[in-house]
């Protein structure tokens, strides 16, 4: 049996992760927000409501960044309960539980994540195209491993026909000579990388 704890900054938990059923979808979390399984939220018995959490399937290394906006699971031999969107992307929606290991997020954030009103930030700059994931699990593995040589991230989800993309791009440029730089230099394989310009993704936000 695993004990429940406070978690602290740097301090991780490992124990049985569980989702919600779909009977929950709408009811009211301890926020006093609607349940919804296609977000990234999750429930804990003693963690901050507000708090981001990295939760790791340890079965696959696959993990999802996600808010604590309830409070549970109320059985005993689980630490958490999170989305069938998040069920799916650690790939254990079949399963219905996994091991897991939770940890606290605090300070920089893996990504930003780039709104309408950014257009003072972001307009007329230029930055490497990574790539567009329909899956959060996987663009958030690609953020972590290429963070530290790349410098800042930015996550855009947008919406599509396919359903919700994370599109992810390095760098913010004040010229494209300058996004190239970056790109002819990237330490990295990874597939067609290119030069975009934020006015495109503004664009999408309008």
């Amino acid at each position: 049996m695993f004990s429940v704890i406070a978690l602290k900054s740097q301090e991780t938990q490992v124990g049985i992760a569980s989702f919600y059923h779909q009977k929950f979808h709408g009811r009211k979390t301890a926020n006093g927000h609607h349940l919804n399984n296609d977000s990234y939220t999750c429930a804990h018995r003693t963690l901050p409501l507000g708090t981001k959490v990295e939760i790791t399937n340890l079965n696959n290394g696959k993990y999802v960044i996600a808010t604590v906006n309830d409070r549970g699971p109320y059985a005993r031999n689980r630490i958490i309960d999170v989305t069938q969107q998040i069920a799916k992307d650690l790939d254990f929606l079949d399963r219905g539980i996994a091991k897991v290991q939770i940890k606290v997020i605090k300070g920089e954030p893996l990504w930003y994540v780039i709104k309408a009103s950014d257009s003072a930030q972001f307009a007329n700059r230029f930055g490497v195209k990574i790539g567009s994931f329909t899956n959060y699990a996987e663009a958030a593995l690609v953020a972590k491993k290429l963070k530290e040589c790349c410098g800042a991230f930015v996550n855009l989800g947008r919406t599509t026909n396919a359903g919700k993309a994370f599109l992810l791009v390095a760098g913010n440029f004040a010229t494209a000579e300058e996004a190239k730089n970056l790109l002819n230099n990237f330490p990295h394989k990874i597939k067609e990388p290119e030069i975009i310009s934020y006015n495109q993704i503004l664009e999408t936000l309008k």
